[in-house]
This record gives structure tokens, sequence and C-alpha cells, in this order.
């Protein structure tokens, strides 16, 4: 009887292999008198695997005898598990993995956990805390612990994600060290000092630093410090937020939203910052390439900058974004900075909204030569000074809107020392001034006047005077009642080749 129930239990399962199988069912196949259970998925084309290739496409660090009940020092299991995981994926259910280490995640590997629930809990006193290989990625689950040093992406590593993951107490949360495209997105960083950052001197092209949460940093969530003879290329931050310096109002020289020095291609877009206690919420400095900074919203901040140019080369457009300065007791600061010692060339400032409070400059351009600023289509709003400018050419001022603007467009005396802010053309304007419209006056007798303007069609609510020009042009504009255009006055030498026609005063006809 015991012989027949084998027999008739065999012959079931074997004609079970020929039924196809819903999704997620169990078939068996038979060789040579063995029953090897199998797996097939449902749909068109699949085919069936055995049940112990299919878990084994999955390991866990259960199956290694890993302990995380965030006590016992796991580094040896939590490695031995992940060498075994190699080119598939390490899973690492709930629960508190404390260890000492570095923990070693090899090349194709995908580490996944359960979302806050899983912890990763490194205590380390000096040192990293992981090391990711190439075609790697760390994936929904928390990185919370004492330790100087996160993951790190170094040695030609390529096409690294970090996704969903939550640091906390880690100081350099993604450590960047000779490597290329690395995408970091859709994480948060929470009481960290850094939150991505390029080792001083390294290259790291291609990153990607995505849809992001940074809240209570003490230094900066980008940064990249790479040197002029070998930049690193392309890095684009996109969607993020960052919600507050620790410490903030109190300044630090970092705690920046972003901080890079020597990176070809910049793309900074559809940010939100927001409490920036360093020293700029974006400092770019000796860029190579194109420098996007377009659809973000910045405010409140208390630092020298919002946004910084320190020898930006070339190709810098500022588009479509929003500053702003909620808080009135914050102190003065520069929306957009050029640095006084260096040169900058070809920005664009285009469709952006200024607006803060009676101690806020928008646009600081000086001290050596600047070339090719277009400042185009912005609105700028209650501020001290819209744009000021000396020892800068080839600058347009076009089709820009200034509302309760104490001085609208400085040069020399209220902006940087120097003088000479030179072959300007400012059209389309309406200026709305408490003060001045347009205000050009020399420090000094020594220094150089502002040269060859071309002032048209634009609407002044204010003054616009200057002394000591040379060869300006002003025509077809229109001036309030009781306002006075005069770009002809002289403080020192005088004003040379100065042509004024065809402005309208409001009220009184044409301007004398």
């Amino acid at each position: 009887m015991k012989y027949q129930f084998k027999r008739y239990a065999l012959a079931l399962l074997t004609a079970c292999a020929v039924v196809a199988p819903s999704f997620g069912a169990a078939i068996v196949s038979t060789s040579g008198g063995a029953v090897y259970p199998q797996f097939k998925q449902a749909g068109i084309g699949a085919v069936p695997v055995t049940v112990n290739a299919k878990l084994a496409e999955t390991i866990s660090a259960k199956d290694f005898g890993v302990i995380a009940n965030g006590v016992t020092d796991s580094t040896a299991t939590l490695n031995a598990f992940l060498t075994a995981a190699a080119n598939r994926t390490a899973f690492l259910p709930a629960g508190s993995y404390y260890f000492t280490g570095i923990l070693n995640v090899p090349a194709n590997t995908r580490v996944v956990g359960e979302g806050y629930a899983t912890r990763l809990y490194p205590v380390n006193a000096s040192g990293n805390t992981m090391t990711m290989k190439s075609n790697s990625s760390l994936e929904n689950l928390r990185m919370e612990g004492s330790t100087p040093g996160g993951v790190m992406i170094s040695g030609g590593a390529s096409n690294v994600m970090i996704d969903k993951v939550f640091f906390k107490g880690v100081d350099q949360s993604v450590w960047l060290h000779d490597t290329t495209q690395v995408t970091v997105q859709n994480s948060v960083f929470d009481t960290v000092k850094y939150g991505v950052i390029q080792q001083l001197g390294k290259v790291s092209n291609h990153v990607k630093v995505l849809n992001n949460t940074a809240r209570n940093m003490t230094g900066d969530f980008v940064e990249a410090n790479c040197a002029s003879s070998a930049p690193s290329e392309d890095w684009i931050i996109s969607g993020n937020q960052f919600l507050g310096s620790a410490g903030f109002p109190t300044v630090a020289t970092e705690a920046r939203f972003v901080g890079v020095t020597a990176v070809k291609n910049v793309t900074i877009t559809n940010n939100i910052v927001k409490n920036v206690a360093g020293d700029a919420a974006v400092h770019l400095e000796d860029t190579r390439g194109r420098v996007t900074v377009s659809g973000n919203q910045f405010s409140n901040s208390v630092g020298t900058n919002y946004l910084y140019l320190l020898h930006s080369e070339k190709d810098v457009i500022v588009s479509n974004n929003w500053f702003v300065q909620d808080d009135l007791t914050l102190p003065t600061i520069t929306m957009i900075g050029m640095n006084s010692n260096v040169y900058t060339n070809a920005v664009t400032i285009i469709g952006n909204h200024f607006v803060g409070n009676a101690n806020m400059t928008v646009t600081a351009i000086g001290a050596e030569t600047h070339t090719n600023i277009k400042i185009v289509g912005n609105t700028f709003e209650s501020l001290k000074i819209g744009i000021s400018g000396s020892s800068t050419k080839n600058v347009i001022i076009n089709s820009n809107e200034f509302d309760n603007v104490n001085r609208c467009v400085v040069s020399a005396t209220d902006g940087p020392s120097g003088g000479g802010f030179n072959d300007v053309t400012m059209n389309g304007n309406r200026f709305n001034c408490n003060a001045d419209a347009v205000y050009l006056r020399r420090n000094t007798s020594g220094s150089a006047p502002s040269e060859r303007w071309t002032v048209t069609g634009n609407y002044f609510g204010a003054d616009a005077t200057g002394n000591d020009t040379v060869d300006f042009l002003v025509t077809g504009n229109t001036v309030a009642a009781g306002k006075t255009m005069n770009f002809g006055g002289s403080q020192y030498a005088g004003s040379v080749r100065y042509f004024q026609s065809n402005n309208l005063q409001i009220g009184s006809g044409l301007v004398p």
C-alpha cells in the first residue's frame, strides 16, 4: 500500500508539470526519478525556473545570521552577506544593523531595505561607513549613526545610485572620489555636515542630485572642490528642498545649498532653498562651461549672497527664479554677486523676481573687468539697490520692472569702487523708484567715468542723473512729472559727447 501511494503521488506531480499555472503557482519537473519544484510567472513567453534559482535572485541578511538588534557588532556577518549577494539583490529586513567597520558593496549589486524600519547603524571613529562599486545601488533604508564618513563611491566606480535613503548623524553622507554617473535621489539628509561631497582635488563626472530633502545642515548640501587643472563635468542639482542650516540665523562660512569649484556644466533647477546660513546659498567658482540656475525659489538667506559667481568664466544663465527675503530683520545681502577681484564673462539674468527689504541689493558687479552682462525682463521689488556695478562693459539692461526700489541702477559711489560702467544699452525699463532711477557718479577724480550708454524707451518715475559721462545717447524716454533726467552733469572733468533728444516729461512736454 505504501509503495502504491508513492507511485500515485509521483504520477500526480508529473502530471502537474504540463498544466499551465496561474501567476505565482509552482510546477514540478522530474529527471532521473528526482523531483525539482519549479516556478513560472504568468504571461506569454514566461519559462519555468527552479524554486531554488528563483529564491536565490534575492539574498536576505537573515540567511547569514546577521543580528539586527542595534547592539551586536555585525560588521563581519554583514560583509559575508554582501559578498554572497554579488550580482544580485541583498535584502535587509527591518531591524537595526549595528556595525563598527566598513561595509563593502560589490559591483552589480542592489542593497535594499524596508524603508525607515531598516536602520544601518554605523559607529566609526574615523573613515567611511560603506564603499560601493560600479553598477551598485543603496535603496529604501535609513543610515543613522555616529560617524564622520558615510557612503564612499571611488576608484573609477560608475553607474551608482542612492535612492530613498534617510541619512542622519553621518558627517559626509555621500562622498565622491574619482567616479562617474552617480545619482543621489529621493533621499533625506537630516543633521549631517555634508550631503553629497566631491573630495578636494578629485574628479567626478555626470553627477545627479535629484528630489532630495536637506535640513539642519552644518556644511554644504552639495559641495565639489575640484582643481582647475582637472575639473569635474556635468552636475545636475534639481528638484531638491533645502529647508535650513543648523544654527540659522547664525552665519557660517559653509552651510550652503551648493558650493562648487571647477566644475564644467552645472545645472541647478527647480529647487526650494530657504533659511541658509552659509556665506552664499549657491557659491559657484571657476566654472568652465555652461551654468544654468533656473526655476528655483530662494528665501531668507543671512549670508553675503544668494547666488555668488566667483570667476565664472562664461555662459551663466540665471532665469525664472524667485529671490525673496521674507524676514525684514535680516542683514543686507546681495542676491546675485560677482566677485570684485576676478573676471566674469557672459552672464544672462532673465525673467527673475527679486523681492526683499530696504537692505537688499540684487547685483553687485565689480571691480575687475566683467563683460557681456544681460539683465532682461526681471522684476525688482522693495530693495535698497536694484543693479549696482563698476568696471564692467557690454551690459544690456532691458525690459525690467522696478517697484519700490530706493535706487534702481547705480554705478561708482554707491556701488563697488573704481567707476566705469561702460557700453551699456538700457531700453524699455520701468523705473518706479523712491530716490533715483539711475545714479552714476565717480568716486574720485582719478577713477574712470561711465562711457558709451544708449538710453531709449524707458519710463523714469524718479530722477536719472549722471556726472562725468562720455558718449551718452538719451532719446525717446518718458519722465514722470517733477522728476529730472540729466546724464550730462559735471563732478570732476565734465561730460563729453552727451546727446539728449525726443524725451517726454509728463505734463511738461519735451525734456529740455
